[in-house]
């Protein structure tokens, strides 16, 4: 009897504590979920700097200048008469009557002594070529006043105000067209400034003198001014009677 009482005042021992232990859990499980979740320090924003935006693009220098604004060359401007030109240079009439074509062009080349004598200075050879009797193209080689083309270009356009707005191109030289053709030469290096209705070319001229002294190179800076509208009349002109021509070809 004695054992019977103390199993059941064990069991219920045991009943007691675990009702005890459930209840406390439940409770402190209850607290946990009432209670407000403990504050948090704020979330530290970075700064970030913004991306600036790319530079705009400055647009390229181009040159502005009219016909009417083109440079003067030792007196010469596009745009004069045969006997505007005569008047400075008369010594090129006999070569205009007999260089001229059925295309309206006549072409004159100028030695020193053919210039008035204020305008020889620097002087080396020069060449101009007329479109239906007005200037449309003056050529002027140099003496050497400069071996650098980029030096030369840039003395062309501070005498004449001309904007930077050159760029690299390979030109010929009218006076060494006839070399040129025999001899194979190729173009030479230059610098090209287009602007409405002309354009201005520099370029540096060696010519061989032979020997082997300081002088066997010569030297001659060239300046071009070309009226591109009467260069256009002129080349659709020649390609208009090359086409006439062929079509009057019979085998």
């Amino acid at each position: 009897m004695r054992r019977y009482f103390r199993s059941l005042t064990l069991t219920l021992t045991v009943m007691v504590i675990t009702s005890l232990v459930c209840a406390a859990g439940t409770f402190a499980q209850r607290r946990r979920g009432t209670q407000s979740p403990r504050p948090q320090p704020p979330v530290k924003k970075e700064r970030t700097t913004p991306t600036p935006a790319p530079p705009t693009a400055a647009p390229a220098p181009k040159c502005t200048l009219d016909l009417a604004q083109s440079p003067e060359l030792r007196g010469f401007r596009l745009g004069m008469t045969v006997e505007q030109v005569l008047a400075r240079v008369p010594n090129l009439r006999t070569q205009l009557a007999e260089r001229n074509n059925e295309d309206g062009w006549h072409y004159a080349e100028m030695n020193r002594d053919d210039l008035p004598s204020d305008d020889r200075e620097y002087f080396n050879r020069g060449a101009v070529e007329f479109v239906d009797g007005r200037l449309s193209y003056i050529e002027i080689g140099y003496t050497q006043v400069s071996s650098n083309l980029e030096e030369f270009t840039k003395m062309i356009a501070n005498n004449f105000n001309l904007p930077d707005a050159w760029r690299p191109s390979q030109s010929i030289s009218r006076l060494n067209v006839l070399e040129m053709l025999t001899k194979g030469w190729k173009p030479l290096e230059s610098k090209t400034l287009d602007c409405n209705g002309f354009r201005v070319s520099t370029m540096i001229e060696v010519q061989y003198l032979g020997g082997s002294g300081p002088l066997s190179n010569y030297t001659s800076p060239h300046v071009q001014i070309e009226d591109t509208v009467a260069a256009q009349l002129l080349a659709k002109r020649r390609k208009e009677r090359d086409e006439k021509e062929r079509g009057k070809f019979k085998p």
